[in-house]
């Protein structure tokens, strides 16, 4: 439902006057975890690890998780698990991308990000890839 603004972000990440870059909204695991995680992808990151990074969004919300379940569960009245950033969530959306589009690249180019400006955002962002966390928190 959004993807006219993951591809409007995505298109200012091409031009190198914009980077380095700030990704953020409310909760940081929604939009913004999609963002993300479809920009990894793109860089190469393994699918584990973007995974794992998704999933990192739960614990970073613990201290506005009073502010998360009002603003999703008793506002807009959706299910308790809007509230957190589980696994399968990210494992879902790439399942989907798969079966629908057969890869993170088709998807992108079906919803106006092309092939050419993937590789721009390769070129800008590549450097840091390096800096995404490569460990699994103990």
């Amino acid at each position: 439902m959004s993807q006219r603004s993951i591809c409007a972000a995505l298109k200012l990440l091409t031009v190198k006057e914009n980077i380095p870059a700030m990704i953020n909204c409310a909760h940081g695991k929604d939009r913004t975890g999609i963002l993300v995680a479809l920009v990894l992808s793109c860089l190469g990151t393994p699918r584990e690890q973007i995974i794992h990074d998704y999933s990192k969004s739960t614990k970073g919300l613990e201290p506005i998780k009073e502010r998360c379940y009002k603003e999703i569960v008793e506002r807009y009245h959706m299910d308790i698990s809007f509230t957190q950033s589980h696994p399968h969530a990210i494992i879902q959306m790439f399942n989907h991308i798969n079966d629908k589009y057969g890869s993170v690249e088709n998807y992108l180019e079906a919803i106006g990000f092309s092939g050419q400006e993937q590789d721009l955002l390769r070129e800008n962002l590549g450097r840091y890839a390096l800096l995404v966390d490569k460990e699994p928190d103990t």
